[in-house]
């Protein structure tokens, strides 16, 4: 939970700086690999218009139920429907 607002700060700020290097980016998908409570793609979302689909992997599913809420609670409907998944990447 402490770690969820410096984290979005830093994805915004690499976004921002993203979107100056490259305008004509426009990435359709994501995939937060280690998502925790998907704090990137949270971030991402709000930057990226051109994003149709978000698939989170995490190993955690306490992280997993917490991130679902605030997805559901987001509002966004690209959050409402990102896909969960819960893998053991090692």
């Amino acid at each position: 939970l402490s770690r969820l607002p410096a984290i979005y700060a830093v994805i915004e700020t690499l976004a921002q700086e993203l979107k100056a290097l490259m305008p004509s980016f426009a990435p359709t998908s994501l995939l937060d690999l280690g998502a925790g409570p998907g704090t990137v793609s949270l971030a991402l979302a709000q930057h990226f218009a051109s994003l149709e689909n978000i698939t989170l992997c995490e190993r955690d599913r306490d992280q997993v139920r917490w991130g679902q809420s605030l997805f559901a609670a987001s509002g966004t409907p690209l959050l409402q429907t990102a896909r969960w998944e819960i893998v053991d990447l090692l």
